[in-house]
This record gives C-alpha cells, structure tokens and sequence, in this order.
C-alpha cells in the first residue's frame, strides 16, 4: 500500500468483527440462565466474556491508532468515529447480553 493512500474504510474489516462478537454474545445470552449455575461457573463465564470483549475491543484499539498515524486529515475523523462507533456497540452488546436478563 502507497503511503499516500492512507488507510480506507473499505479496506479495514470493521463491520464483520462487530457482527461477530454480537453474534457470539446474542447466540449464548449469559443474563438468561447464568444464575442457574454455581458461583465459580459464573467467575469463569465472565472470565471469558470479558475476554471475547477485551479481543475485540483490542482490535478496534489497534485500527483506531493505525488510522491516527496514517491517512489523509479530511477522511481521518470519519475513519476514527466510524470505528468508535463499532467498539462502543461492541461493548454494548457485550453489558446487554450479560447483565440484563
């Protein structure tokens, strides 16, 4: 890639990471019957949402500075809210599907 070209939104998989963590979110909806199990069971299904979440949020982290440090200034700004936009849902879907039964 030129380094004139700058990162590109329909180059950066943005959209398919956030509809996977949605999906793995929405398919085990922990709120529903993680109070059926005991407490230690618990610990470890939030353990490892926590984990699934941190994964992609990591991601979404990871893309947000690689487009401050490149790309041009006008496409910049749409870049960095367009990807904040998809790690807040990301992270909402997460607290929705966890906490709220």
């Amino acid at each position: 890639m030129n380094k004139k070209d700058g990162l590109k939104l329909p180059q950066i998989p943005i959209t398919a990471p956030f509809l996977l963590e949605a999906f793995i979110f929405q398919c085990f909806r922990f709120a529903e019957w993680r109070n059926d199990v005991s407490l230690d069971i618990q610990f470890r299904i939030l353990c490892g949402s926590l984990a699934i979440a941190f994964m992609f949020l990591y991601y979404y982290i990871t893309l947000f500075i690689g487009v401050l440090k490149s790309g041009d200034k006008n496409d910049k700004i749409k870049q960095l809210l367009y990807i904040s936009l998809f790690a807040v849902l990301g992270l909402g879907t997460f607290l929705i599907n966890y906490f709220i039964a």
